[in-house]
């Protein structure tokens, strides 16, 4: 689903960057300890940019700005040069999923800011990024739409409203009269974001230690999971009412790529949490 997404940086934050590792010298048969990797030095052009630590974190910056941009563009482009709306609204969706798997992939690159790093490590930065996103996403796109759909769709014309009818031009006319099942589940997606903020939150200033918030975010991961095959399932079984299947732009970059991080990233979390716990309930109380 193609949506706009405020840059990630809480993910930046030196303390949210602080990674758990096993000793060099641990030796077999010992309890498993922790520690902290030290932060990266970053490169010199780094050192002036505000809230960007690493080339990780640089990168993952980059990415939301791109994002950002793709939808100013689009705006800009419709309301002041007489651009296609559709084709505007297809080239934001190829946006969104060039720079959502971007960010989603950073923590896998050989990054020297990343360099010692265990798999377990990086997919928990690849957890926190998705979450940090997905927050960022409902934030400043489904919980505006809740509020405001009504003035929304009589607003076609109005460049406030075009992050949401770029949308609705790419095809998904559900978010211009939305029926109960639309305007549930993106209530539902609101009220799951809002307590995964406080999740996320809590996981940081935990110093990562948090069982809580590992268990809240399993369980927000499972109501995502809900609500995306919801949406897959009824335009398949209704014969993709709300999708061209013979435009790219609205099959491919909306309906199966924008949508696919909803689909396959609650799993990852879910997969990550139980990695987790077992450590985290090792840890001394």
């Amino acid at each position: 689903m193609q949506r706009p997404a405020a840059a990630i940086f809480l993910e930046i934050h030196p303390r949210a960057a602080s990674l758990s590792v096993r000793p060099q010298c641990q030796q077999k048969g010992e309890s498993m300890n922790t520690t902290t990797l030290p932060p990266a030095a970053a490169p010199a052009f780094l050192r002036f940019v505000p809230f960007v630590r690493t080339e990780a974190s640089a990168l993952i910056a980059l990415f939301a700005l791109i994002l950002i941009a793709g939808g100013w563009v689009g705006s800009i482009g419709v309301f002041y040069f007489d651009a296609d709306r559709v084709q505007m609204a297809y080239m934001n969706f190829w946006v969104f999923d060039f720079c959502m798997a971007g960010m989603l992939l950073t923590p896998w690159l050989p990054l020297p800011s990343l360099a010692g790093h265990t798999r377990l490590q990086r997919l928990e930065f690849m957890v926190q990024i998705w979450v940090v996103t997905y927050i960022a996403v409902a934030l400043s796109f489904e919980v505006p739409w809740v509020l405001l759909y009504e003035r929304i769709a009589q607003a076609p014309d109005a460049m406030w409203a075009y992050q949401w009818w770029a949308y609705i031009d790419g095809g998904d006319v559900r978010y211009k009269d939305p029926d109960a099942l639309v305007l549930f589940a993106e209530s539902w997606t609101c009220l799951n974001a809002i307590f995964a903020l406080v999740a996320i939150v809590r996981w940081f200033r935990s110093g990562k230690t948090s069982v809580g918030a590992v268990h809240y975010l399993m369980l927000a991961a499972v109501g995502i999971i809900t609500t995306t095959a919801q949406y897959y399932s009824t335009e398949i079984l209704t014969g993709f009412p709300n999708v061209d299947l013979d435009a790219a732009g609205n099959f491919w970059a909306k309906f199966i790529f924008s949508n696919c991080f909803w689909a396959f990233m609650p799993f990852v979390t879910i997969y990550w949490g139980l990695k987790t716990l077992p450590r985290l309930y090792r840890l001394p109380r």
